[in-house]
């Protein structure tokens, strides 16, 4: 998996190494993908949308790879990046697993309930009758990433019962101006 990552431009291109310690290009985190300003009021619709069409793109390659489908089961905006040419990269290559190896993982777990059945952060599967659990994921890539998104947006729309139509209203606005 670690050689597929090194020709995927959807992890950072490794520059060199010594010993333990290596250096990968940059990809600087986007304020939209901070965690703290999921829509973020200042960012356009267009920069927005442009975020949306490279996490599918992630998403895509990452379900379409040379070694199967990929697991993504550590997300969290600290795991992605952008490159200066807008693609999104996964800065935090340990959740990674393929299907076969999460597969293996969830079916040595011994399980009571569904909570047990837990890899990494992000990736569920079913207990079964038998007390194991089942080898499919229970969500994939793109439903565990718009979730965390989903929480994002109901936490600023309702934290601190404030009132936050003045950022629904700008949302609008902002859409409406790319018409």
């Amino acid at each position: 998996i670690h050689t597929w990552m090194l020709c995927s431009p959807h992890f950072p291109k490794l520059l060199g190494f010594c010993g333990e310690i290596y250096a990968t290009e940059n990809a600087e985190t986007h304020p939209l993908l901070s965690g703290h300003s999921i829509p973020h009021r200042h960012s356009s619709w267009e920069d927005r949308a442009k975020l949306g069409l490279a996490f599918l793109d992630l998403v895509t390659s990452l379900e379409n790879s040379l070694l199967g489908e990929l697991q993504l089961c550590e997300v969290s905006p600290k795991s992605f990046g952008l490159r200066s040419d807008g693609k999104l990269q996964i800065l935090q290559s340990s959740g990674v697993m393929t299907s076969n190896e999460l597969d293996v993982m969830f079916s040595s777990i011994k399980c009571i309930s569904d909570a047990d059945c837990v890899v990494v952060k992000n990736c569920h599967s079913k207990c079964l009758q038998n007390g194991r659990c089942g080898k499919a994921r229970t969500s994939s890539n793109l439903q565990v990433r718009c979730r965390k998104c989903r929480s994002k947006l109901e936490k600023k729309y309702t934290s601190d019962n404030g009132d936050r139509s003045d950022e629904r209203d700008g949302l609008k606005r902002d859409e409406e101006r790319k018409r």
